[in-house]
């Protein structure tokens, strides 16, 4: 992929980075719907860590997409049968690395 503006990066960053903490989000829903757990609102320091994470994983995407990393829109044009799109690997990669750094620093129980 060629490397794309800033406004595009930022776009493509952005949504890239809504698109997966969403469906991971979801995911967490459901399984705790199938536990019979009930769905409460997190407290103040889990939201705290939650957006640093994000801000974090954001930067490391919008970087990706201005380099020209692949993007979920446009994994239906890039070749390969078995490619996974760019962003999100970086995705994985960069909140993994984040939660850790937050475990180390004590921050995370």
């Amino acid at each position: 992929m060629k490397p794309r503006t800033l406004s595009l990066a930022l776009r493509d960053g952005s949504r890239d980075t809504v698109l997966i903490a969403g469906f991971f989000l979801v995911i967490d829903v459901l399984l705790r719907i199938r536990r019979g757990q009930d769905i409460v609102a997190p407290g103040a320091r889990t939201i705290t860590l939650s957006l640093v994470v994000l801000l974090v994983t954001w930067t490391a995407m919008v970087i990706a997409c201005r380099l020209g990393a692949s993007t979920l829109t446009d994994y239906r044009h890039v070749t390969g049968k078995n490619s996974v799109p760019g962003t999100f690997a970086v995705f994985i990669i960069t909140s993994m690395v984040t939660f850790i750094a937050l475990l180390f620093m004590g921050l995370v129980e």
